[in-house]
């Protein structure tokens, strides 16, 4: 009887292991943090447009809107202005951290007063190996991407390249549009949203007409749904334990 019950536990247990889902990524601390940056070339100073750290959470897709550049203009004039976009792992925070990351973005849109609209074509999907992080070299791009040379080509077309012009271009800017898409995080992909409850003060569903005819058994035959393997098991139990009772009389 024992050696039943040992073997009836380890069926159920296998049971209960076949119909548990698999869990998804945990999306705690998975996002992508967004920024607008410039910075100039004598002193090294960084400044981001506002606002300025956005977050993107895996799995979303949020617009990424920069609205304030007027800080460019505490930057010298007398050095080189770099600027770009630059899009950061949020789960970084150890030395030797690694990612791999895979985004959706659409083309950057940026109005200016005063300027023809620029249009920094970067729209498409990316797949980013991100890391290992070093933080005894100091700041580093090793869990980022950027879009500096994109931006910066577009922008020149426009402001001009010396510093100057570039400085007043960006302050003159009104807002800079985009979205990103938080595909993927090595591999893995948020978990879909849970379907909404329906609201309190819905109306209750009808009841079946008196007259309607009874819905029909279903059929012996027809197949077990698929969170009722665990279900299906049990039965197999019973049985084992009959045969064994059986013989042991």
């Amino acid at each position: 009887m024992k050696k039943f019950l040992a073997a009836a536990i380890a069926v159920m247990m296998i049971a209960v292991v076949m119909v548990t889902p698999v869990s998804a990524v945990n999306t705690d601390n998975k996002y992508i943090t967004c920024h607008f940056w410039y910075q100039d070339t004598a002193n090294w100073t960084w400044i981001q447009a506002t606002p300025g750290d956005v977050q993107v959470p895996l799995g979303e897709t949020v617009e990424l809107k920069w609205t304030d550049f007027s800080n460019v203009m505490d930057l010298p004039t007398t050095a080189n202005i770099q600027f770009g976009l630059q899009f950061d792992d949020g789960t970084f925070d150890t030395d030797g951290d690694t990612s791999t990351v895979a985004v959706e973005v659409s083309d950057l849109v940026i109005k200016a007063t005063g300027y023809d609209d620029v249009t920094v074509a970067i729209g498409g999907s990316y797949t980013y190996d991100l890391g290992p992080l070093d933080t005894s070299a100091g700041y580093s791009q090793n869990h980022c991407f950027v879009f500096n040379d994109e931006a910066t080509a577009a922008i020149t077309a426009v402001a001009g390249s010396d510093a100057a012009s570039i400085q007043t271009y960006l302050a003159a800017i009104t807002d800079a549009t985009m979205t990103l898409t938080y595909v993927s995080y090595n591999g893995e992909t948020a978990a879909p949203a849970a379907a909404e409850e329906p609201a309190a003060d819905e109306p209750a569903a009808e009841a079946p007409a008196e007259d309607a005819p009874a819905a029909e058994a279903p059929a012996e035959t027809a197949a077990a749904p698929s969170t009722g393997i665990a279900l299906m098991v049990i039965p197999a139990v019973v049985a084992l334990g009959a045969v064994a009772v059986s013989k042991k009389h």
